[in-house]
C-alpha cells in the first residue's frame, strides 16, 4: 500500500508541476501579447510630423469633397469653405490626436474655436477674429513640414 501511496504522490506532484509550467507559459504569453498591443497603440497614436501630414491629407481630401466657395465657414489651413463649422472641428480633432507637441496646442485651440462656431453660430465673427492668426500659423507650419513629403492637394 505504501508503494501505491508513493506512486500517487509522484503522479499528483507531476500533474501540479505540469499545470504550473502551463500557467507560466500562458502568463508569459499574455504579458508578451499585452506588450505587443501597447507597442501597436503607441505606434498608431504617435505624435509626429509624418502622422500629422498623413492625417492632414486625408482630412483635406474629405473637406474638399464637401466644399464650395459660397459656404459660410472658411478654413485657411484646409483652404476650403464648408456649410458646417463642425466638419472643420472634426478634422482638427483628428489632427490634434497626432499633431507634434510643438503645434498641438494651436491645433487644439483652433478645434475649440470651430466647435464653438458650430455650437453657437452667433460667435462666428468674434471667433474668426480670434482664430485667424492660429489658422494662418498652422497653414504656414503645415506647408513647411508637409509639402516635402508629397504635394498638398
Amino acid at each position: 500500500m505504501s508503494k501505491m501511496f508513493g506512486w500517487y504522490n509522484w503522479s499528483v506532484s507531476q500533474q501540479i508541476t505540469t499545470k504550473l509550467k502551463d500557467f507560466q507559459r500562458r502568463k508569459i504569453g499574455a504579458i508578451l501579447g499585452l506588450g505587443f498591443v501597447i507597442i501597436v497603440i503607441v505606434v498608431l497614436l504617435e505624435r509626429s510630423v509624418a502622422a500629422y501630414c498623413s492625417a492632414y491629407r486625408q482630412e483635406k481630401t474629405r473637406l474638399n469633397a464637401i466644399s464650395n466657395q459660397s459656404n459660410p465657414y472658411p478654413s485657411g489651413l484646409f483652404n476650403v469653405d464648408v456649410t458646417d463649422a463642425g466638419q472643420i472641428a472634426t478634422s482638427l480633432g483628428k489632427l490634434d490626436r497626432v499633431a507634434p507637441t510643438q503645434i498641438e496646442s494651436e491645433v487644439s485651440s483652433l478645434e475649440k474655436l470651430y466647435q464653438d462656431i458650430h455650437e453657437n453660430p452667433a460667435h462666428a465673427i468674434s471667433d474668426s477674429l480670434n482664430g485667424g492668426s492660429l489658422d494662418d500659423s498652422l497653414k504656414a507650419w503645415t506647408q513647411r513640414h508637409c509639402s516635402d513629403q508629397r504635394p498638398l492637394p
